[in-house]
């Protein structure tokens, strides 16, 4: 194979194009063929951009190109930002093999592949807008509607729902809630900004009156909350309560999780649970606090991981493989069953949302984890 063709298949690989006969000839190009330094020249000339970052060292490559796990304990993954060129070759050399194995377990009779896995992609699901008479709308339906409540006006503009005030007096309560694989924005009557994860919910009122601003959330939100000392913006969830004055924070709080973590990115807040017996913790920016069902723990934050699901990215550092499942499961709606005993592992990267599920499975493959995808059931083999 001269170098047009490994290109012209790399192109369809990088497209999710690329047939599982191309992979495996793609594969065994790279094995018998490529040395690291000319897998990396490559990659960089298919690029319509040249990389200009800093250059992978040869240890580096050599240690992902063998799918070497660091301290033999961690599976390495697509590391985005220090490793894009050889973590990209691993992620190829590995996926034809998962292809094969998931096409063999479903047709063991059937040499052809007429009936190839098709990838599973980020879920689709309909944001829905809970208004305080109990209709339901859906507000990827709503194009330049606005719709009129007695206490606001809402406008959707791309992504975001912008709430302007209208009559306080006639004030009521909202629920925004995204699906499995979405996210959405919300622009609050007082101008402050929400951003939602998916497979959450945020309940607000439609004018903020009183002494307090207070929203409820279930799952995952971040905030930007409008400045107003007058008048305390409060957060309450399932079993704690962040009140804050003008500030960004992330607060994590799915209803299946043990922990509620909130996360400081500036200003300050004050985070109490209901239980007696656990003191209030206030944080300063960059910390953490973790509230679990018998105390509140304060560490140092990790912002950049705390919020690469804004940013449009799995961050899995330090993750075990029931996390990483976890958050798979609420981005692609897939039903998740473990075979056996759930592996005791621990995964490091960042990867993009945008990709098929198929293609973060295969950047998570390691010699001690493997997977069976059949549909939208992923099944964990021992």
């Amino acid at each position: 194979m001269n170098d047009t063709d490994f290109k012209i298949l790399f192109q369809k690989y990088l497209d999710d194009a690329i047939t599982p006969e191309e992979m495996q000839l793609l594969q065994q190009q790279l094995r018998s063929h490529y040395p690291t330094a000319a897998i990396e020249e490559l990659w960089e000339t298919t690029l319509q951009t040249p990389y200009t970052g800093p250059r992978s060292s040869p240890a580096q490559l050599a240690a992902l190109y063998g799918n070497v796990k660091p301290g033999g304990k961690v599976a390495a993954m697509k590391w985005r930002k220090r490793l894009p060129y050889a973590a990209a070759i691993l992620v190829l050399v590995t996926a034809g093999s998962l292809w094969y194995y998931q096409s063999a377990q479903r047709l063991p009779h059937t040499p052809t592949a007429t009936a190839i896995q098709q990838p599973v992609m980020p879920a689709t699901g309909t944001v829905t807008l809970t208004l305080a008479d109990g209709s339901i709308v859906k507000v990827d339906s709503l194009g330049n509607q606005t719709i009129r409540q007695a206490g606001a006006r809402i406008s959707k503009a791309g992504n975001e729902l912008v709430y302007a005030s209208g009559n306080a007096a006639a004030n009521g309560t909202n629920t925004l809630t995204t699906p499995r694989g979405r996210q959405f924005q919300l622009k609050l009557p007082d101008g402050t900004r929400v951003w939602l994860n998916a497979a959450s919910s945020l309940s607000y009122p439609t004018a903020f009156t009183g002494p307090q601003r207070k929203v409820t959330v279930t799952g995952e939100a971040y905030f930007e909350v409008a400045p107003n000392p007058q008048q305390p913006f409060v957060v309450a969830t399932a079993r704690s309560v962040v009140e804050v004055l003008g500030t960004r924070f992330n607060i994590r709080a799915y209803e299946a999780a043990s922990q509620i973590s909130t996360t400081l990115v500036d200003g300050a807040v004050r985070v109490s649970a209901d239980q007696k017996g656990i003191s209030p913790v206030v944080l300063k920016p960059g910390q953490v606090s973790i509230l679990t069902a018998t105390q509140m723990l304060v560490d140092k934050a990790d912002t950049d991981k705390t919020l690469a699901w804004k940013n449009g990215y799995f961050n899995f550092d330090g993750a075990t493989l029931q996390q990483v499942l976890n958050e798979l499961q609420r981005w692609y709606d897939i039903d998740v069953v473990y075979e056996g005993n759930v592996k005791n592992i621990r995964f490091g990267g960042e990867l993009s949302r945008s990709k098929s599920l198929g293609q973060i499975i295969t950047a998570l493959k390691d010699n001690e984890v493997h997977f069976r995808l059949e549909g939208n059931k992923l099944t964990v083999l021992p």
